[in-house]
């Protein structure tokens, strides 16, 4: 799989992550998954040995708190919560969990790692639960799997950042919502059997299956990149894909079925006509062309700036401080769309500067407009929908 750009690879935080294991074998020892691991979080407090995973929870209506191993089977579990302080966990222990509600929450998924080094598939069994959601935390995957749920109604996954996982998260029959996660040198990404699934401002990058399964589909300013492949899904007529990102020399969208709108999309030449159509669709021959570089231009609808950030949010993992480093990015895209706005406007390229400011106004996002730089402010009204 070919290397990405400005990703670290460490030396030192790959040697800890196998010391993690005391020799445990990873069950995804490909180098692309342990290029994913090794990216340093700094962010993450060390003091000494990880620390164990401890839930609070209502079984039976009395309220408790213990090590999230010890709920493995229990019965009469109505809610299990997780709230990670920042700072590294490792669950050296599969857990089988039956409940009506699970919540993993960290500190940030650039404060908060959980090491999953179980030696089984599947590191979480969640079962009967009408609702599971984790925020907030990066899952780094070693000789554990992921998360799977079984006869739960609903998943939600918000900031999330999984990486190196023989799977992320696998479901069946749930309604499934994921935002503003990133996927990277995973085997699977994401599985889901039946159900639905949203997925928005997500970035999946150097995995050898981002998508796989047969569900309806919802994809919007999705970013795929350098995957072996990219969505291995059986779609209906009821999915969509929309806005999002398909680039890499070797990657194949792969999906079987048609689905009811593909519109406003980057993707590989091969698949552009094939898989999506071309009306709006648009072709791009390699991940270095964008967003700048794109021979055959951009669709009109395309969500540039949520699309850009996707893939930012995967870029930055080894930064110092991913999170600053994301807005920094933010105001500089912002400040140069405003810039460039104004060039248009005294070029008198009125619907130029409408497209700039509006760009501009998607990079700032909901911050305060006062807050923006002052490039951005003075064309901000030329932003606004006609």
């Amino acid at each position: 799989m070919t290397p990405s750009r400005l990703l670290v690879s460490t030396l030192g935080v790959a040697l800890a992550l196998g010391a993690a294991g005391c020799g445990k074998d990873n069950l995804v020892p490909a180098s692309w998954a342990n290029e994913a691991r090794s990216v340093p979080m700094h962010e993450v407090p060390h003091e000494g040995d990880a620390g164990e995973l401890v839930a609070n929870y209502v079984q039976e209506g009395e309220a408790d708190r213990d090590p999230l191993t010890s709920l493995s089977y229990e019965e009469g579990l109505s809610e299990v919560t997780l709230e990670l302080e920042a700072g590294e966990y490792e669950l050296v222990e599969a857990v089988s969990l039956t409940a009506d509600e699970v919540t993993i929450t960290g500190a940030g998924s650039h404060n908060t790692r959980v090491l999953l080094d179980c030696e089984s598939a599947t590191s979480i069994l969640i079962q009967g639960a009408h609702k599971v959601t984790v925020r907030d935390v990066t899952l780094v995957g070693l000789s554990g799997g992921g998360i799977r749920l079984r006869d739960c109604a609903e998943l939600v996954l918000e900031n999330v950042t999984v990486v190196g996982a023989y799977f992320g998260f696998d479901a069946e029959d749930a309604t499934t919502t994921v935002r503003d996660c990133v996927f990277a040198g995973c085997e699977k990404g994401l599985v889901q059997d039946g159900g639905e699934v949203s997925i928005a401002d997500t970035c999946f990058a150097q995995n050898w299956i981002a998508l796989q399964g047969r569900t309806t589909l919802t994809l919007e300013a999705c970013a795929f990149v350098e995957n072996q492949t990219a969505v291995d899904v059986r779609v209906d007529a009821r999915s969509k894909i929309l806005s999002s990102l398909f680039a890499g020399e070797r990657q194949d969208l792969a999906w079987t079925g048609t689905p009811g709108e593909a519109r406003d999309n980057l993707a590989a030449l091969r698949d552009v006509g094939a898989r999506l159509g071309r009306r709006t669709n648009l072709p791009i021959n390699h991940f270095q062309e964008f967003p700048t570089g794109l021979a055959h231009g951009m669709p009109l609808g395309f969500e540039l700036a949520r699309v850009h950030l996707a893939i930012q949010r995967w870029l930055l993992r080894g930064e110092r401080d991913p999170v600053q480093a994301l807005d920094d990015f933010r105001e500089d895209q912002a400040l140069r769309y405003g810039i460039a706005s104004q060039q248009a406007l005294t070029s008198e390229e009125l619907e130029k500067a409408k497209r700039a400011a509006r760009l501009g106004l998607a990079y700032w996002g909901e911050r305060p407009l006062s807050e923006a730089p002052e490039e951005l402010i003075n064309v901000a009204e030329l932003g606004q929908p006609d």
